[in-house]
């Protein structure tokens, strides 16, 4: 789906070291600190922005026109596979939607969205709060 250099991470990484540096400076979870370094991750000014991105609809892809039988038409074609940069997962795409778009605040602005990105922010959490009260609601959050 994408490249990133070698050494880099992928969107899974790149989320859970957000988190782990929100965790690691604030010594709790910040829901407002994290959020603001998502969006600083993910968004706009981010590696994630890349050229195949509609700015009419963003932070989706550009859609590649089709023909009446639903087939890409190569002459046309916005971008192909894979990426030149990194993906943005669905979760992340919902939660910069949620967050610029439609100007949900912090807290209010996480995306419906089931995939596996959920897990790879729990190791930092049950990191940090293991045997601590606070471990169930703070994954809620």
């Amino acid at each position: 789906f994408y490249t990133t250099p070698r050494g880099g991470q992928s969107c899974y990484g790149d989320q859970t070291a957000t988190l782990l540096q929100s965790l690691a400076e604030k010594g709790r979870l910040d829901v407002e600190d994290y959020v603001g370094r998502l969006r600083e991750a993910f968004g706009k000014d981010s590696a994630y922005e890349l050229d195949a991105v509609d700015p009419e609809r963003w932070p989706e892809l550009k859609e590649n026109p089709k023909d009446a039988e639903g087939k890409v038409i190569e002459a046309r074609r916005a971008w192909s596979l894979p990426l030149k940069g990194p993906w943005r997962h669905g979760s992340v795409k919902g939660f910069l939607r949620n967050l610029v778009v439609e100007g949900r605040p912090a807290g209010e602005c996480g995306s419906s969205d089931e995939q596996v990105d959920g897990c790879c922010k729990v190791a930092p959490l049950v990191a940090l709060l293991a045997g601590d009260a606070q471990l169930l609601p703070a994954v809620d959050k």
